[in-house]
């Protein structure tokens, strides 16, 4: 009797050792599924990290295309100015000799009517001239002394 008590304690000791060793694996499983689900969380958060600097890159390369394109559109309109000017100057130019030419064809005409008016003036000094001769007596032969 006294055996089977000593018997039927062991088995009791046996018993609660594989209960305790059963929550041992129980929790080594929990942990085990925390340790799992911290390495998940972390490769989250670092993919998150990730695709945060990739979107912040992004935002960085978009905004240096757009000034690079401001500043294309910046040249071209400078570009367009430049061109304006040139062609204004070339205009002004182009005023300028026009002008100049005007000038000189008034010029012209003005000294040509001065030496039509003169020639006139010089033809009608010799007209005058000839109608002069023409009303002078002839002058007569001087007669010899002591004809």
């Amino acid at each position: 009797r006294s055996r089977d008590r000593s018997k039927e304690r062991q088995r009791s000791r046996d018993r609660s050792r594989e209960r305790q060793r059963s929550r041992d694996r129980s929790k080594e499983r929990q942990r085990s599924r925390d340790r799992s689900k911290e390495r998940q969380r972390s490769r989250d958060r670092s993919r998150e990290r990730q695709r945060s600097r990739d979107r912040s890159r992004e935002r960085l390369r978009s905004r240096d295309r757009s000034r690079e394109r401001q500043r294309s559109r910046d040249k071209s309109k400078e570009r367009q100015r430049s061109r304006d000017k040139s062609r204004e100057r070339q205009r002004s130019r182009n005023r300028s000799k026009e002008r100049q030419r005007s000038r000189d064809d008034r010029s012209k005409e003005r000294q040509r009517k001065n030496k039509d008016e003169d020639d006139d003036d010089i033809m009608e000094v010799v007209v005058v001239q000839r109608k002069d001769k023409e009303k002078e007596p002839e002058p007569e032969p001087e007669k010899e002394p002591g004809e």
